[in-house]
């Protein structure tokens, strides 16, 4: 029987998906039609995936860094695998974020319907009806605070996207303790062939220990 597997949105892996509305825009004027704009491009882009593959640079305002590679299918499957010395693997399916921690023997799940990780992962989303969108906007950049609609004092998730071309750079969070942490995302593949069997979720030995 497995007793490893642990419900608590407490854990680490939210800071990727989890975290308060407390990052500051700046007080750049979008009118309607730019923001309709932006939504729209923003839509494409994300609808467009049906696979994505790329390295990523994580850092935190506390100076840790990590390294690592992102995949992404279509509908609902994703794998963030972190690069030594990380033992870390975050899974989603079209269920559960499922956090496994290989130095700590740990594997931890929530639902992904209580995380924005469901944007990036559902077949097709529109933005404007799931969530409320501040925009800011600079010269090479938009970018987009998601609140949920439904308890909007929760922060979501706050996309980065590159104008030229118009492209997911990253996106930043900031959890519970104030910390700050940046996903960037390096040398994307998009819609090229991923073995779906690499993202799905196979519990490890130790689990059932």
């Amino acid at each position: 029987m497995c007793n490893k597997i642990i419900v608590n949105s407490k854990f680490f892996f939210l800071t990727f998906f989890i975290f308060l509305p407390c990052i500051f825009l700046s007080k750049t004027v979008i009118s309607d039609v730019s923001k309709k704009s932006a939504i729209m491009h923003a839509e494409n882009w994300i609808n467009g995936i049906q696979t994505l593959k790329a390295n990523f640079l994580q850092t935190t305002s506390h100076g840790k860094v990590a390294r690592g590679q992102i995949y992404i299918m279509k509908p609902g499957l994703m794998l963030i695998d972190y690069a030594p010395p990380t033992k870390i693997k975050i899974y989603a399916n079209q269920h559960w974020i499922i956090y496994v921690d290989h130095e700590l023997k740990e594997v931890n799940q929530i639902p992904i319907s209580g995380t924005p990780a469901h944007l990036l992962l559902k077949k097709v989303v529109r933005l404007a009806d799931e969530a409320n969108i501040m925009l800011q906007e600079d010269k090479n950049s938009f970018r987009f605070l998601l609140t949920r609609k439904d308890d909007p004092d929760e922060g979501l998730i706050n996309l980065i996207f590159s104008k030229e071309p118009w492209q997911l750079r990253g996106w930043t969070v900031i959890d519970q303790q104030g910390i700050k942490t940046s996903f960037s995302l390096l040398a994307a593949q998009i819609n090229q062939p991923i073995n779906k069997k690499e993202l799905q979720y196979y519990a490890p030995d130790w689990a059932f220990e």
